[in-house]
């Protein structure tokens, strides 16, 4: 067993408790917080935004963490949270804090369509709505906030689009044009098949290009590493032989170091994120 000890880091993200329960469930957390209070910071750590939502209305503050003043307001009509991207992680802002995705707080899990508020951070105006045909779920945004990754139910016999999320593809949708991209994103080498399994943990590179979220409870454990700024995907594969864990999973970023530690900051595998090589420690699905 190696020695137990906590790794210096750059980043640090949320961690996830996921039990066999919850692992074999379907795939990526989807929706929005269901919080009376929810609080995120951009990950330059520049901007903090905080959502407080009432009975039938939001309000979205946008303020200085240093000096906690605020610097825009918004009160929109219903219930929008920030979305989650593990099972107790939350997003939904850019790299500088420049764009705001909130999910709808009143939609069903799983739902036909889809609706996302988009915030321009640095002005006043309202927030775009962004409704899609299908079951889709927040993955991340572009450095730039120009392009917002989506999963997206996918058929467990076809990979083609469904209501559910057993299996799921990633999308992008292009801000700027205002259009759902039509090719899912996946990594050349596995071919445009859906993905299985429960988002388990995340880190983000510190220029925001790079989003790393390991998945465990499918066929195998994997971390999908996605480059936000070109639209591209790795698959990396885990070497290890169960579905299920029940410890605490977290992914933090050293340079060029991606490294996975349990609770106790036993190291449980750690990837050259340069050419995504894998050195499995300990496998905690056993």
């Amino acid at each position: 067993m190696p020695a137990r000890r906590m790794l210096p880091v750059l980043a640090v993200v949320a961690a996830t408790l996921l039990t066999p329960a919850s692992a074999g469930a379907a795939g990526p957390p989807i929706g929005a917080s269901s919080a009376l209070s929810d609080t995120v910071y951009s990950p330059d750590g520049q901007r903090a935004v905080i959502v407080d939502q009432g009975e039938h209305a939001t309000v979205v503050r946008l303020v200085n963490p240093s000096t906690r003043r605020a610097l825009r307001q918004w009160t929109i009509r219903g219930r929008f949270g920030l979305p989650r991207v593990t099972y107790s992680e939350l997003g939904g802002v850019d790299l500088h804090g420049s764009t705001l995705v909130l999910a709808d707080a009143d939609a069903p899990s799983v739902a036909d369509v889809t609706r996302f508020l988009v915030f321009d951070l640095n002005r006043a105006d309202r927030p775009r709505v962004v409704t899609l045909t299908g079951a889709f779920g927040y993955d991340a945004l572009s450095p730039t906030g120009d392009r917002l990754y989506l999963v997206q139910g996918a058929s467990a016999s076809t990979g083609s689009p469904a209501s559910e999320f057993s299996r799921y593809i990633v999308r992008a949708f292009d801000l700027r044009r205002d259009r759902l991209i039509k090719a899912a994103i996946s990594d050349p080498k596995d071919g445009p098949g859906a993905m299985e399994g429960s988002a388990t943990a995340r880190a983000t590179s510190t220029n925001g290009a790079w989003v790393y979220t390991l998945y465990v409870g499918g066929a195998h454990a994997f971390i999908h590493a996605l480059h936000t700024s070109a639209g591209q995907a790795r698959c990396i594969d885990l070497p290890w032989t169960g579905k299920n864990t029940r410890m605490t999973i977290a992914a933090f970023i050293d340079k060029h170091t991606l490294s996975l530690v349990d609770d106790r900051g036993t190291m449980l595998a750690r990837i050259d994120t340069n050419d995504m090589r894998v050195e499995a420690i300990l496998d905690p699905t056993v």
